[in-house]
């Protein structure tokens, strides 16, 4: 199975996102495809094949360090369509004053490690991705997208998720498999 985890957005969040993105679809359908409002999250490791006798331990080593630190109120929220060049993904960037959660990032990235699966080397970015481009944006939807404004007011992060992730054509389909509430 494909599993990744995942910090949850509060509802009213995914409103705002879901808005921008129902807004946006109305002018680029065609060239992005676009996240359903169900599945508006930030991604904190893209796991992979994963094994269902690993998901335990998976599970219990990373609510133990996602208890280990404070709140994370995330704010400025920032569109982006990335990379410049040759954009593939158009995100919401964020900050977080609490820098603990890079930390716990690369915990959980050396425990998965460990446990022998083979991760991205990339280092973590705090975002949401809202779409991925199918095809070259027109300059007319890049400067379109990048009048949008993305006005809410900061957030804590209610839980973090290990999901499971299934493709189909229609799209990513995310079962969770276990929540871990901020305690």
């Amino acid at each position: 199975m494909r599993t990744f985890l995942a910090l949850e957005l509060p509802e009213n969040i995914k409103d705002i996102l879901a808005d921008l993105i129902e807004g946006a679809q109305n002018y680029c359908k065609q060239e992005i495809k676009w996240i359903s409002r169900p599945n508006l999250h930030i991604t904190l490791q893209f796991i992979g094949k994963t094994y269902p006798e690993d998901i335990k331990e998976i599970a219990a080593y990373t609510a133990q360090e996602f208890q280990k630190i404070g709140e994370l109120e995330m704010h400025s929220p920032r569109l982006q369509i990335i990379p410049n060049r040759n954009p593939r993904l158009i995100w919401v960037s964020l900050q977080c004053e609490n820098k603990q959660i890079f930390k716990i990032s690369k915990r959980i990235k050396r425990k998965l490690e460990q446990l022998g699966y083979e991760l991205d080397k990339k280092p973590f970015k705090l975002h949401i991705t809202l779409g991925r481009v199918k095809k070259r944006l027109p300059k007319k939807i890049i400067d379109f997208l990048l009048t949008k404004d993305i006005k809410f007011s900061k957030f804590m992060v209610p839980e973090l998720v290990l999901y499971r992730s299934y493709l189909k054509p229609t799209g990513a389909v995310y079962e969770k498999l276990v929540q871990i509430p901020k305690e």
